[in-house]
Parts: C-alpha cells; structure tokens; sequence
C-alpha cells in the first residue's frame, strides 16, 4: 500500500490529478465465475488500501474513488467492462 501511496503522491505533485477532488481510478477481473477467489482478493485488498488513504486525509487533500467491474472471468465480458 505504501507504493501505491507514494506513487499517487509523486503523480499529484506533478499536477496529473483533475481540477476536482477526487482521484477515481478503477479495475476489472472476476469477481464472479471461476476465478472469483482471486479477484475478490485484489479488490479486497484495494477497498482496505483506499479507505485507509482517505481516512487519512487523502493523498494531497485528494480522496480516492475505486470502481470495479466484473469480467465473470470471461474474456469477451472483459472487453465490453473497458
């Protein structure tokens, strides 16, 4: 989580965030089908990562807005979540 932290910081300093503020970043995988337990896990782990950075006041007075979608680990349901 620490990586994903400084990086998000490196990325605000240089002003790559939107005027809002509010940072969305986002993800697909399976959170359904076979491979569900793997997806599920990433975006577990993610979710604790987010709510921890904006509990703590976000990245530079940014907060973070993680979507998801779910791919029901099929390749063509990947394409259409993009």
């Amino acid at each position: 989580m620490k990586q994903v932290e400084q990086l998000l910081k490196r990325k605000a300093r240089r002003r790559l965030m939107p005027a809002e503020k509010v940072w969305k970043i986002g993800a697909q995988g399976p959170l359904t089908g076979g491979a569900a337990v793997y997806g599920n896990a990433v975006v577990n782990g993610a979710e604790i990562a987010v709510n921890e950075i904006n509990a703590n006041g976000g990245i530079n007075g940014y907060q973070i807005e993680y979507k998801k979608a779910d791919d029901e680990h099929d390749q063509e349901k990947g394409h259409q979540c993009v």
